[in-house]
């Protein structure tokens, strides 16, 4: 058995090498999901954002809330404090302590210039008077 000489392949000269393809085909692929992660990572963050302040606002409301209550209470009690002292039973021995007394007599005045000329009065009558006197 013999063997064959060995010989050099034939190289064309048309053919070369090129490099960088395919680390353009690997970054083409690396991209998209370069971009989903950073735009779940930045919607993550913003629903963070998002949910504290919801929070805060929350949290300021029920403070406002039980504030309006507790004044709410303070008014109820401050109007049950008023209806109790403006009682006419209180005020009239009051009133009778500083010297005040009901009017006995009651006499309408007329001033002339300050009731217009077309309104008319009506005075009381005598029997009218007498009977209001008689009245407690």
């Amino acid at each position: 058995m013999t063997a064959r000489p060995l010989r050099a392949p034939k190289v064309q000269p048309r053919l070369r090498l090129v490099r960088g393809k395919r680390s353009r085909a690997v970054a083409v692929r690396v991209s998209p999901w370069l971009v989903f992660s950073l735009v779940v990572v930045v919607s993550m963050f913003s629903m963070v954002i998002v949910r504290t302040t919801l929070d805060r606002g929350a949290v300021e409301l029920a403070t406002l809330t039980r504030q309006i209550e507790a004044e709410r209470a303070s008014v109820e009690e401050l109007e049950l404090t008023m209806a109790g002292l403006s009682n006419a039973t209180r005020i009239g021995p009051l009133a009778e302590e500083m010297g005040m007394v009901y009017p006995g007599d009651r006499l309408v005045l007329v001033v002339d210039g300050v009731v217009p000329d077309d309104i008319a009065l009506e005075l009381p009558t005598e029997d009218q008077r007498l009977a209001l006197e008689a009245q407690p």
